[in-house]
């Protein structure tokens, strides 16, 4: 039975008969991939993969399915658990890259995206600044990228004043969000930078407000599921 190695993150988990589980695992490799983890909800069990810690996994590919045989533990984030913002946060990012990703679809760059979101959180880095980035940069990756140099619905330009809609920024007679010429700007070098360095910004705390609303609001329109944790970030 062949046996290979890979390295992820745990998206979602189900528990089965016999104390086993089947985990939902995104890794560098092969992507958003279930495995079954015979054993893995016993309370000895060697094969606990946390949630928001960053693995290598062992794994036997029987042809039509695959078993998880070693986990470790390579990164764990744990103040993630300690500020309520931080986790809720957390949360959103795997349950959208769950919802968003097709099996097999190659997923490094969303796995980099994720474990920077989840490094920033836990040193401390404004929990809304990378809420923003984040989902901003994780939109811009699946193909959904807002317009934001004029309005979408006419063409017209307002400097200073922008009003964000689902397509993009957009005059105000054609409807949307009030949003500032500063959010503008921090949403333009979200999109231009490299991910390395999306959280290498500073903004009021009203900025970071308008950009967490304009990231919910462009979410919601192209992502058409309902998550359960969108329900904390509100």
């Amino acid at each position: 039975m062949p046996t290979f190695k890979d390295k992820g993150l745990v998206l979602r988990e189900v528990e089965t008969a016999e104390n086993s589980k089947r985990l939902l695992l995104l890794t560098q490799g092969r992507g958003r991939i279930w495995a079954f983890a015979r054993g893995a909800a016993g309370v000895k069990s060697k094969l606990k993969a946390p949630k928001m810690t960053f693995c290598e996994f062992v794994l036997y590919d029987g042809g039509q399915f695959l078993s998880l045989a070693q986990v470790a533990q390579i990164r764990a984030f744990p103040n993630l658990v300690g500020d309520f913002d931080a986790y809720c946060i957390a949360n959103f990012l795997l349950e959208a890259v769950d919802r968003m990703l097709l099996p097999a679809m190659p997923a490094d760059e969303a796995l980099k995206l994720i474990l920077l979101t989840f490094a920033r959180l836990d040193g401390g880095c404004d929990p809304w600044l990378v809420f923003s980035a984040g989902t901003f940069k994780l939109l811009q990756q699946e193909g959904f990228v807002p317009i934001t140099d004029n309005c979408s619905g006419c063409g017209d330009k307002f400097p200073g004043k922008y009003f964000f809609a689902v397509d993009g920024i957009t005059c105000q007679n054609c409807g949307g969000l009030a949003f500032s010429d500063e959010a503008r700007l921090a949403l333009e070098y979200i999109l231009e930078a490299p991910l390395a360095k999306i959280f290498n910004f500073k903004a009021s705390p009203d900025v970071l407000m308008g950009l967490k609303t304009a990231a919910l609001m462009f979410f919601s329109h192209h992502v058409d599921v309902e998550l359960k944790s969108m329900a904390f970030i509100k």
